[in-house]
């Protein structure tokens, strides 16, 4: 069977064309709100990361400068980590992270319909992202029990 692997250079591009794609679509709009709201359409990376980068940071014993620099030290800290942990399979694994990330990005499509309840969008997809991570956290915890 052929197997796809993206790696570090793959990852990295494509992380960087869906920044660049956000913040070529935040010029078309005026308010914060709309703005801000288009981390939505990224969210599952964006905030994976961003919880990664902070408990990396949090757990880190040492100066404010050694804090930072191992913010980006490589690490199993990643929702795709947490799911194999669990027990799910590299597929299963992709699956949930998939479905997940298209419920919210079908979530995101909602202010485009309506041409509102940016913000809302936004504070609802963060909340389902924190509830999606800390639902496989308890899970790991449980399992390791």
């Amino acid at each position: 069977s052929a197997t796809v692997f993206l790696g570090d250079t793959g990852s990295q591009l494509l992380g960087w064309l869906a920044a660049v794609f956000v913040i070529q679509v935040s010029s078309n709009f005026i308010l914060f709100s709309q703005k801000i709201y288009l981390l939505s359409v990224i969210s599952l990376p964006f905030y994976d990361v961003f919880f990664v980068m902070i408990k990396r940071y949090l757990h880190f014993k040492g100066n404010l400068f050694g804090k930072i620099i191992n913010i980006v030290k490589p690490d199993q800290n990643h929702i795709h980590h947490l799911l194999l942990f669990v027990g799910y399979s590299p597929l299963k694994s992709m699956l949930i992270i998939t479905l997940f990330y298209l419920f919210c990005l079908c979530l995101s499509i909602i202010p485009i319909l309506f041409k509102s309840f940016y913000l809302t969008t936004f504070v609802i997809v963060l909340v389902l992202n924190i509830s999606f991570r800390l639902f496989f956290e308890r899970k790991l915890k449980l399992t390791n029990n």
